[in-house]
């Protein structure tokens, strides 16, 4: 199972990958140029409006005065912790695109924008355990990267870039994340079934004569009597031992070929007779007469007794 969760692992980082976004970099490489604070668990009400009017309208000329190409103006939502039910990335992504509108209502085209980005309860400024250290931390920033001002702007990259103010199309990244589920299931449901495979392939095994009869292939011992030789030449000279001695080896060493055979009789105790038989015709066990011990159903039972030959 290790190797399964370590494949299951490496799906999920790939996943990862896939869905994380990009734009929740710290944006190191970008200068920043303002920056308004927002209400506690509001995304339209801004603290001290007609203060921040007079900056959106002085922050609206300055950057329509930078010759910007398009896709030039990030603007990054943030939310301070709080208890309450309101999820804290949906909060300061609203944030982000009302500071978008408004900029876009004072004048500047929305192809200036890149796509707003909503980083919720991240890059605290102070602590947030009190309302005044709370109250930084419900902003939204605006930056821009100075090595893209200049350029011209064609009607076909305006006309294919979308505008980050409005609704923006079908949301791809949801679909993909059922199939990527599905995915991730389907491995698992794979290698759990072939452990589970594994585990009653052990089990067949183990079966007995009566329950298993067949599906027996590929067995390097495909000739009972030569198996039968060849586990009677390793019992030591002059030693003593019975049918169920042989029986019992052949089930732990040669399980395969004792099953692949006992198809052939109509009982286990015509099948035991015939290998009986078989011992005493190998030429290497002299038959001393009977013996009293345990057979493979844990019972006893009367059976012939050999002699191996020195």
């Amino acid at each position: 199972m290790k190797k399964v969760f370590l494949k299951i692992a490496f799906f999920a980082f790939c996943g990862f990958l896939i869905f994380a976004d990009p734009a929740f970099d710290r944006f190191d490489e970008y200068e920043e140029i303002g920056f308004f604070l927002f209400l506690p668990n509001s995304s339209d009400r801004l603290v001290n409006e007609d203060h921040a009017i007079i900056q959106l309208d002085n922050l609206a000329k300055y950057l329509a005065g930078m010759n910007l190409t398009f896709a030039r103006i990030y603007v990054i939502g943030y939310a301070a912790a709080a208890l309450n039910d309101i999820k804290p990335a949906d909060l300061s992504r609203d944030r982000a695109l009302f500071i978008i509108n408004k900029l876009q209502n004072h004048g500047l085209p929305y192809y200036l924008f890149s796509e707003s980005v909503g980083l919720g309860e991240v890059d605290f400024w102070g602590d947030n355990t009190t309302e005044e250290e709370r109250s930084p931390n419900r902003r939204v920033r605006i930056l821009i990267k100075f090595d893209n001002i200049g350029g011209e702007v064609t009607i076909h990259e305006i006309l294919a870039y979308d505008d980050p103010g409005r609704p923006s199309g079908f949301p791809w990244k949801i679909f993909l994340i059922p199939v990527f589920i599905t995915i991730l299931t389907a491995i698992l449901l794979f290698f759990l079934k072939r452990r589970k495979s594994s585990i009653s392939d052990s089990e067949r095994h183990k079966e007995t004569p009566h329950t298993k009869t067949t599906h027996i292939k590929g067995s390097n011992f495909m000739n009972l009597e030569k198996t039968i030789r060849e586990t009677i030449s390793g019992i030591p000279s002059d030693a003593y031992f019975d049918v169920h001695t042989v029986i019992e080896k052949l089930l732990q060493e040669h399980d395969d070929v004792y099953l692949m055979n006992v198809g052939h009789y109509t009982s286990a105790a015509q099948y035991h007779s015939k290998i009986s038989a078989i011992i005493a015709e190998t030429g290497l066990v002299d038959k001393i007469g009977n013996s009293f011990s345990k057979n493979i159903h844990d019972k006893f039972s009367e059976c012939h007794l050999f002699k191996r030959k020195a």
